[in-house]
């Protein structure tokens, strides 16, 4: 039953459909066809016994006066009759005192067939076989009694044939009724055959502009309607991500800085086309990669990750390093590390944002070579050079101005003013 239950689950509608019209239509011949059998049977019956008391009668009449005057022959030649009536296969008259007048036995019948002692008249069943006792009157004075014994083959037949007859005309009944159930069961199993059609080939093309055609007015039209509503609010909703994405994508590849967003195991799952420009690759070639072999081309996390220090400080960590491209060549970058939580604040992974700092590496060089070159000429000029800040403290003073002050320079930085000195 399992097995049956399990193998209905993936019928087509249908296919469900048609057996279910067929198994309802099975069982309704069925019982009918058991309900004709069965009286039928009954029928029958009643019309042997009808049958055979009309020739127990017969016998019993036209033996009357072998009976009353003792003639055996009479009584054999009476019941030789019967040899029209394949049924009865065996028959005995009795006398008066119960004794055998006349016995008739069907010629294929064996010898061994013999009288039963006279019994009370009427009708008795034994398995297969009817017995009858029908007593003989001469008037109103009983004289004898007749016996037949019969196989009710002749019932048998008749049932078998009716059977038969049965047994086809349910066969023409069902196979009518599968045409018809074929036909009928269309207007239910095509619109949802259409249904699964239009929803695989959206889920195949992912398509949701597609709409399901709608035949009906019943359960099935509204759940067409349904349907096709919820594929509206799809299309509409895919197509506010869709703009969503294309904004995010515009912000995010125009933004002027390498980003990245990187899962809790350091693998790439998006880089946008300025990380792709600053290691000379296409974007793409990154996703699915650890950060730290494309990024600095190593074979593991190092220690000042950023990305792992934003995982156990749950704050943004910055660190500037050396990123490392495919043809060997090297840049100074600095790298801003983001992590991101789940709904329920769990970390998932970080964000990295990477900036090529060449040019301000380039700039703070040259802004350190100035100042060391104008420092050498503040403290080495021939002439007295001082600096102060806002409080007019003198916060520096060359070795040149010490000289001609006579101070020392802590005497002076911090605590004097260029007033000071020249009064």
């Amino acid at each position: 039953m399992n097995r049956l239950k399990a193998k209905f689950r993936t019928w087509t509608i249908r296919t469900k459909l048609t057996v279910i019209l067929m198994a309802t239509s099975t069982a309704a011949v069925l019982l009918a066809g058991i309900a004709d059998i069965g009286f039928s049977m009954y029928r029958s019956r009643l019309n042997h016994e009808r049958h055979l008391d009309t020739i127990v009668s017969i016998i019993a009449h036209n033996s009357q006066a072998a009976l009353a005057f003792d003639i055996p022959e009479d009584a054999e030649k009476v019941l030789s009759s019967l040899d029209v009536d394949d049924s009865i296969i065996f028959a005995c008259i009795y006398d008066s005192e119960g004794k055998v007048l006349a016995v008739y036995r069907q010629a294929n019948q064996p010898e061994d067939l013999v009288p039963p002692k006279p019994q009370a008249e009427g009708h008795e069943y034994e398995g297969r076989y009817l017995k009858i006792f029908h007593r003989v009157y001469l008037g109103e004075e009983p004289i004898g009694l007749v016996y037949l014994l019969d196989d009710r083959c002749d019932e048998r037949s008749q049932i078998r044939r009716h059977t038969a007859a049965l047994v086809l005309m349910m066969f023409l009944a069902l196979g009518a009724a599968y045409l018809i159930s074929f036909r009928l069961q269309r207007p239910i199993s095509r619109p949802i055959l259409s249904l699964a059609g239009t929803a695989a080939d959206i889920a195949a093309r992912k398509d949701y502009s597609v709409r399901a055609s709608k035949e009906s007015e019943d359960e099935i039209g509204t759940l067409i309607d349904s349907f096709n509503d919820m594929l509206a609010q799809i299309q509409q909703g895919e197509e506010v991500l869709r703009n969503s994405e294309e904004r995010y994508r515009t912000l995010v590849d125009n933004i002027g800085f390498g980003i990245a967003l990187i899962d809790a195991d350091y693998n790439i799952l998006m880089a946008n086309s300025a990380t792709g420009e600053l290691f000379r690759v296409d974007p793409s070639e990154l996703t699915g990669k650890k950060c730290y072999e494309q990024f600095e081309k190593r074979d593991k996390a190092c220690a000042y990750c950023p990305g792992l220090k934003s995982f156990e400080s749950r704050r943004v960590e910055d660190v500037e390093t050396e990123g490392v491209r495919d043809d060997g060549s090297t840049f100074p970058m600095r790298i801003r590390a983001f992590p991101m939580h789940d709904d329920a604040d769990n970390l998932t992974g970080f964000i990295e944002v990477l900036e090529d700092i060449t040019e301000r590496k380039r700039a703070e060089k040259i802004l350190h070579e100035t100042q060391e070159r104008f420092r050498d000429f503040f403290q080495n000029a021939p002439i007295g050079f001082h600096s102060f800040g806002p409080s007019r403290l003198i916060i520096d003073i060359n070795e040149a101005e010490l000289a001609m002050t006579g101070y020392e320079r802590d005497e002076i930085v911090n605590k004097k003013t260029w007033a000071d000195l020249v009064i």
